[in-house]
């Protein structure tokens, strides 16, 4: 069976995929509930106090993709802030 996403937002997905850093994903669980997590540690990420658990698949995607878009935003304006890695050492 396609995938549902595909059809939900396949321009969007595709311009952010691949313009983002991945920091999250998502994931199945037993439930068949859908949960987003810091693909670092595996742990469900967080929105201020609320985990990232119990989602519907299309929230799960459309959150999943907010935060890696929020956090590429945030590297790129931390770069061309310190373009030279925000680094002391001198030559």
């Amino acid at each position: 069976m396609p995938d549902s996403e595909t059809y939900a937002f396949p321009s969007l997905k595709r311009e952010l995929l691949g313009a983002m850093s991945h920091d999250y994903g998502r994931r199945v669980e037993v439930n068949r509930s859908w949960t987003i997590y810091h693909v670092f540690t595996g742990r469900p990420a967080e929105i201020g106090t609320r985990p990232m658990v119990g989602l519907s698949e299309f929230d799960a995607t459309s959150v999943m993709l907010f935060l890696n878009s929020h956090n590429a935003e945030r590297r790129k304006a931390s770069f061309s802030r310190h373009p030279s890695g925000g680094g002391s050492c001198q030559h």
